[in-house]
């Protein structure tokens, strides 16, 4: 049995589009017994308005998708909030565009990666 159970907002990110639909959204997410969410994007809200919302629906933070270019030109801002959010497990949601037009752009991302 699992203690815990996690959910890719990804799959709700249509009904995090303002304050009231991402309440009611993380409300039903743990009324259905989720207790951890793995984020997909900024929703629009800043990351301490978005933390909020998680707490308030007693949810936790375990990971994210975070913006390509923010990790790699805003480092600091990247760790700040990760921090803010309780986890170290930062990623993203794909590889940029640029990445997959040829094998020297994908071998320069791997590399900046």
């Amino acid at each position: 049995m699992f203690n815990n159970l996690g959910l890719q907002l990804y799959t709700c990110r249509n009904y995090m589009t303002d304050e009231e639909f991402a309440k009611l959204t993380l409300k039903k997410i743990r009324s259905a017994g989720y207790t951890e969410l793995h984020t997909a994007g900024r929703y629009g809200f800043t990351p301490e308005k978005f933390l909020e919302l998680v707490n308030e629906a007693d949810l936790k933070i375990i990971g994210t998708h975070y913006d390509w270019d923010l990790i790699q030109n805003d480092p600091e801002t990247t760790i700040k909030v990760h921090n803010l959010y309780g986890t170290k497990n930062i990623g993203i949601g794909g590889m940029p565009r640029s990445a997959r037009t040829d094998l020297k752009s994908l071998n320069d991302f791997i590399e900046q990666f």
